[in-house]
């Protein structure tokens, strides 16, 4: 039991060997313009993405209930195609708040009230 809980864990062996793994597979691979703007609008999205779906609040009210609607007789292709839609769907719409966020933080101009509110402080 206590092997289980260590996979989990982020510092175990076998989740930093996937770590470095992943990174070299993925320095090796050329994009082009088109993936590249893809990726760097997206690229930053992913850590609010992140903390929106990481929420308690969030994990509680909204992702218990998303899978519970389907029935478990359900062929194992159905049921891995319903999941990574429901998972592109969570992405999206976290990919949409945290973009609204974004632009919320732009208009009011947030990060320069910080910059003040810091020097005013220190």
């Amino acid at each position: 039991m206590e092997n289980l809980k260590r996979i989990k864990d982020y510092s175990a062996f076998p989740m930093i060997l996937q770590s470095i793994t992943l990174m070299l597979l993925i320095t090796n691979i050329s994009y082009n313009k088109y993936s590249a703007k893809i990726i760097t609008f997206i690229g930053p999205l992913t850590f609010g993405i992140y903390l929106i779906h990481d929420n308690l609040v969030i994990k509680k009210k909204i992702m218990k209930n998303l899978l519970n609607n389907y029935s478990s007789d359900l062929p194992f292709h159905k049921v891995i195609e319903i999941i990574l839609i429901t998972s592109l769907k969570i992405f999206a719409k976290c990919a949409i708040i945290d973009y609204l966020r974004n632009i919320i933080f732009r208009i009011f101009q947030i990060r320069r009230i910080c910059i003040i509110i810091e020097k005013l402080m220190f």
